[in-house]
């Protein structure tokens, strides 16, 4: 299922990397909304 372009291995790098930045962008969005909204 591997492609066979240059950056083969593109896919397989990106899948966890993306994962994993989504999810602390996520968790860093709601931490700063909750802060923001609990100091009002």
């Amino acid at each position: 299922m591997i492609g066979d372009y240059a950056a083969s291995w593109l896919p397989v790098a990106m899948v966890p990397l993306v994962g994993l930045v989504s999810a602390a962008v996520s968790m860093a969005l709601l931490f700063v909304y909750i802060e923001g909204d609990a100091e009002a």
